[in-house]
């Protein structure tokens, strides 16, 4: 499974050429993009979720058809675009 990393709105709940299933949200101050899933679990179009909530499964979707299962996920701030987000994770969980 694929949870939301953040509370949030969905935007973006679809597919992409390069990213395949793709769903994206927007918590506060970022907006979270979750691609190549597999399949999308219960979360729709401008629901709110709640971070840990599940939203996707794993996949191989769009341009990584021929790679592993993996997840691409990136976070964008408002002010400064893409920003790396494994300082983010709270290593204590």
């Amino acid at each position: 499974p694929v949870r939301s990393t953040t509370d949030g709105i969905v935007t973006k709940r679809g597919k992409n050429r390069l990213g395949g299933k793709v769903i994206g949200i927007q918590g506060p101050g970022a907006w979270h993009y979750y691609a190549h899933l597999k399949k999308f679990a219960g979360a729709k179009l401008y629901d709110k979720v709640k971070a840990g909530e599940v939203i996707g499964y794993v996949g191989k979707t769009g341009n990584a058809k021929k790679t592993p299962a993996h997840l691409h996920y990136g976070v964008y701030t408002t002010h400064g675009g893409a920003v790396n987000p494994y300082p983010l994770i709270d290593q204590a969980r």
